[in-house]
């Protein structure tokens, strides 16, 4: 994973294993763990003269640092309709202490049409930021064959999200857009997320 934000690119290379087991008939339990290196770093070259360079985030002792990084995570699923999740994508990071920021997540597929090649999907997302506000988001997501799918949503702090993508058996593509209204605009009126 490559993240941008702002001046500072985030780069996660990561392993995972995770495993599916039925409790009782169409209820099941996946849970996986993940393992890997996280560096953020800071590209100077996007400062410009607006930015207070005694800043201490910009001479922060974790910046340009290679760090092991962990997650964990678990999925409800029943009879491939609900879907109940949590993940903690940052459980460890290096030697800092647990963090508590995690995703929770409930959706709900539902299956259109005489053979089922239909499908509409609405969820919504909880955020649990550590140092900003907590987030939320729902989405509405709208599949063909469960190969081309549609996305559009809303998070509360003013964004609107759509996106699409292609699926094939063990390959997936999707492109999602933000669109920042409200105070988020002057600083970055929109965000690309890109996922193979």
């Amino acid at each position: 994973i490559s993240d941008w934000s702002g001046v500072f690119q985030t780069t996660n290379l990561e392993m995972a294993y995770s495993k599916k087991v039925q409790l009782v008939e169409n209820h099941y339990l996946s849970f996986g763990l993940s393992i890997g290196a996280i560096q953020t770093s800071l590209k100077s070259e996007l400062l410009n003269s607006s930015v207070n360079l005694a800043d201490p985030t910009l001479t922060d002792k974790d910046l340009n640092r290679l760090k092991v990084s962990s997650g964990a995570g678990f999925l409800y699923n029943y009879a491939n309709k609900l879907e109940i999740a949590t993940s903690f994508p940052t459980l460890v990071t290096g030697d800092d202490k647990i963090n508590g920021f995690f995703v929770s997540s409930i959706s709900y597929n539902h299956k259109l049409g005489k053979d089922n090649k239909y499908a509409i999907k609405p969820g919504v997302n909880y955020y649990n930021m550590q140092y900003s506000d907590k987030l939320y988001d729902a989405m509405v997501t709208g599949t063909w064959n469960e190969l081309i799918s549609l996305t559009t949503g809303y998070r509360n702090n003013g964004s609107i999200l759509m996106g699409a993508g292609v699926n094939f058996s063990s390959f997936s593509a999707h492109y999602l857009y933000y669109h920042h209204t409200d105070k988020l605009n002057g600083f970055a009126p929109a965000q690309n997320e890109i996922a193979i």
